[in-house]
């Protein structure tokens, strides 16, 4: 579970500088900025207005280009990707059910 943290991190860390070097700014200044406001894993989830006032404050085209980007970056990886229930759980759950409603045919 670390490593793929650990990974992730990195991964958004790599996009996150290219953003910064695509547009031709200091990639270095701009990922110690993006990761003081967010350092638990880059964990966006957590975002309150204050916290993005003041991370735009420090480059606003930028960081609002990059915001922007991640919101609709999750928007798309979602409808890509439904989330799909692991063979375990999707067994806990038939025999849950099963006990549920016992003999009874499913549309009972």
């Amino acid at each position: 579970m670390t490593y793929h943290i650990v990974e992730v991190n990195n991964m958004v860390k790599g996009k996150v500088e290219k953003f910064y070097n695509v547009l031709g700014y200091k990639e270095k200044e701009d990922i110690r900025i993006f990761q003081r406001y967010f350092p638990n894993n880059y964990n966006l989830n957590e975002l309150t207005n204050d916290i993005v006032e003041d991370f735009l404050s420090h480059n606003p085209i930028a960081n609002e280009g990059l915001l922007l980007g991640i919101e609709i970056g999750k928007h798309v990886a979602h409808q890509r990707r439904p989330q799909l229930l692991n063979a375990k759980y999707s067994a806990e759950i038939s025999r849950f059910a099963q006990q549920q409603i016992g003999n009874l045919m499913q549309e009972q």
